[in-house]
């Protein structure tokens, strides 16, 4: 990550793909469901093309009030069963997009803490000791609960915008090692997450910071892929909006090696989007999508709002 913040101004060589160039328009209305289930693009079910880039997976909160009779608004996440009595230590980073916000995090509505965010990003982590529940009453909320895994909320009417990531619940076990993260997936937007009360406008960005498959082929980046299934034949559109964090630089992106085209990013945000009439399946026939970039020494770089939807 350091080094490739350090290389933001670094100027970017040519493309390494003849592909053809997609104009940015924007996309059209969603008509059918995205067949990716998420943006955590640093999950397993993401793949490397060539070499996977470090990522930083952003969500904003746009709030909304009203929500349970208050002004309460954010995430939560649940599990099938109960959460075991123990300790766990809840961790992330998060920031305002203008102005100061208290927000209230942890375990669930008994197990929580306060962070202070202002506008510049900061880390908050936090160690709860949770006893299982047994104790909540009424029994409703109880159950409410005892299967919640980590919340974040706010209470403020008309809050400023605010940002999280590397979101992280993991349980201390008696030596004190720490555990996997119970969190399934960074994105927000998908299952199993929810709304805590009233339900925030979500926007995820994925950051891709900079890696070189080799001095050769510097190519780097994700594919999405449905192994050992293939993607069927028909006709997709894959859309996105991207922007680059230090000057002109190409990525390339489709659904696989024999579907592309190029997209120009700039420091602005601008949408893409391209279809593709894929034949009978072969080859790379389980790819979904995959994004790249093609230079040596890149700029970080980021997406959102990215959708593969099968056309009638």
């Amino acid at each position: 990550m350091t080094r490739s913040l350090l290389l933001l101004g670094a100027l970017l060589g040519p493309g390494v793909l003849a592909a053809p160039a997609s104009p940015p328009v924007a996309p059209a209305p969603a008509s059918a469901p995205s067949l990716l289930p998420h943006l955590d693009v640093g999950a397993p079910a993401w793949k490397p093309y060539l070499v996977k880039p470090p990522v930083l997976i952003t969500t904003r909160l746009d709030s909304q009030d009203g929500g349970c009779g208050t002004h309460a608004s954010g995430l939560l996440l649940k599990q099938a069963k109960a959460l075991p009595a123990g300790q766990y230590v809840v961790s992330f980073d998060a920031r305002t997009v203008g102005g100061t916000l208290t927000v209230q995090y942890g375990l669930n509505d008994r197990t929580t803490a306060t962070a202070d965010l202002t506008g510049s990003w900061r880390g908050y982590q936090q160690t709860f000791t949770w006893d299982g529940g047994a104790k909540i009453t009424p029994a409703a909320v109880r159950a409410e609960n005892v299967n919640r895994v980590f919340q974040i909320t706010e209470n403020v009417e008309k809050n400023t915008p605010w940002e999280v990531r590397r979101l992280s619940v993991r349980r201390r076990a008696a030596n004190g090692t720490l555990g996997p993260n119970l969190l399934p997936t960074q994105d927000p937007q998908a299952a199993p997450w929810l709304p805590y009360c009233a339900a925030a406008k979500l926007t995820t960005t994925v950051m891709f910071l900079g890696r070189d498959a080799s001095a050769d082929n510097p190519r780097s980046g994700v594919l999405y892929s449905l192994a050992p299934k293939n993607l069927p034949a028909g006709q997709y559109r894959v859309s996105f909006t991207g922007r680059s964090l230090s000057g002109p630089m190409e990525i390339v992106y489709g659904l696989n090696d024999g579907n592309t085209r190029t997209a120009l990013l700039d420091r602005e945000w601008t949408p893409f989007t391209a279809d593709f009439r894929l034949a009978a399946p072969k080859g790379q026939g389980d790819r979904v999508v995959q994004l790249f970039e093609t230079g040596p020494r890149n700029t970080p770089w980021e997406i959102r709002d990215l959708r593969v939807e099968k056309l009638p």
